[in-house]
């Protein structure tokens, strides 16, 4: 069924805890994408940088394409 899979357009996603000496200060992300590095950014919380994360995921390079993020495959696309 899924003899030539591709797997070329895809978003990683890296979140990191920041610390200092004293411990955590901050989070931080960093997005890359099949056409180059997307973005980054800085939070007080981890949800605030998955947030973050998730909207530039679906701009991808300040392109807003909201069909790219809303494929889905059991075949409920609205």
């Amino acid at each position: 069924m899924f003899d030539d899979l591709d797997f070329s357009d895809y978003v990683t996603i890296k979140i990191t805890k920041v610390k200092d000496s004293t411990g955590p200060a901050y989070w931080q992300m960093d997005i890359d994408g099949s056409d180059g590095e997307i973005g980054g950014g800085t939070a007080p919380t981890f949800y605030g940088v998955v947030d973050m994360a998730i909207e530039m995921a679906r701009e991808r390079n300040d392109i807003d394409d909201p069909e790219w993020s809303r494929f889905d495959a059991n075949g409920n696309n609205e």
